[in-house]
């Protein structure tokens, strides 16, 4: 999927959120004008909770189908929302407690149902997972091309015998692809771009035409013992780096290390420090065709 495919499946989803988000402005407004006129004659109050709950069955319906491509913390945010064990949602539905009970839940689920568009509004506005998705598709696309096509793959073995810096270019011009302008960080924890190895102090250009911007530091072993080690040498490498004025085109919560060896090469987890997710990838020059890794996958 290229970077413009990836914005159209966000704006899908955010067009559908929209329009949740629109009704549950709509119930808060509806709930405001009922306290103005207390005197419920025509059954507003059970106007309201039939909406209330046909917006939680939408937010479960949405949660479901978009779960996938979501940030993590919108899907936990609507099942917070969402539990069918809450007593308050329970009530607000009619389903249990007194009558003067089950009125006053119903207020009570519209004041949560408003600060919950507050906060979705603040989980979907952040670019950092977006940012994050599009660069593991682009390392996954990488990955896939080095297996399914030999061209590529000489090219990248190639870069492979000739060192770090060969990968590098390679790396870079491929996420590029996907919108991601990736960097390096030089002695004094300035960035460097991986194409040109010169200084990058102004990304003024750069913001033009690209997605976003992503720490990469490139290592290569030529053997499962050296990728432990070459790990740890790219995080040191990469906490020289401070985040500085490149804004919300930046991923700043999570560092790539990126380990190009022939063969498939165990690498650590994800390792959180001072608040940086570091996430290790290993892209293989030689790797098995799929059939042999697809067994070797069953076999683990």
């Amino acid at each position: 999927m290229t970077s413009g495919q990836a914005s159209a499946a966000r704006e899908m989803y955010l067009e559908r959120w929209r329009a949740i988000s629109d009704r549950i402005h709509g119930l808060v407004e509806a709930a405001r004008l009922h306290k103005g006129y207390p005197q419920d004659s025509f059954g507003r109050v059970r106007f309201l909770r039939d909406n209330i709950g046909s917006v939680l069955s939408e937010l479960r319906s949405f949660r479901d189908q978009s779960q996938h491509a979501l940030p993590p913390a919108a899907v936990i945010a609507i099942d917070n929302l969402t539990k069918p064990t809450g007593d308050l949602l329970s009530m607000a539905t009619g389903q249990v407690g007194p009558p003067e009970l089950r009125d006053e839940a119903v207020f009570a689920t519209i004041f949560q149902l408003s600060t919950f568009t507050t906060e979705m509004a603040s989980i979907l506005s952040n670019v950092q997972w977006p940012l994050r998705a599009l660069s593991e598709r682009a390392f996954q696309h990488l990955q896939r091309l080095i297996v399914v096509d030999e061209q590529f793959r000489e090219k990248w073995q190639s870069a492979f015998r000739s060192g770090e810096v060969e990968c590098e270019k390679l790396g870079a011009v491929h996420l590029l692809w996907h919108g991601i302008w990736a960097f390096k960080v030089d002695a004094k924890g300035g960035r460097t771009d991986l194409v040109y190895q010169q200084p990058s102090e102004d990304p003024t250009r750069e913001q033009q035409y690209t997605e976003g911007f992503v720490l990469t530091e490139w290592k290569i072993a030529n053997s499962p013992e050296q990728a432990g080690p070459k790990c740890r040498e790219a995080r040191e490498q990469a906490k020289l780096y401070e985040s500085g004025d490149l804004g919300g085109t930046e991923l700043t919560a999570y560092r790539y290390v990126v380990v190009v060896s022939r063969q498939e090469t165990p690498l650590p987890d994800p390792i959180q420090d001072d608040g940086v997710e570091y996430r290790h990838i290993n892209i293989v020059v030689s790797p098995s065709p799929p059939s042999q890794a697809a067994q070797r996958q069953r076999r683990r």
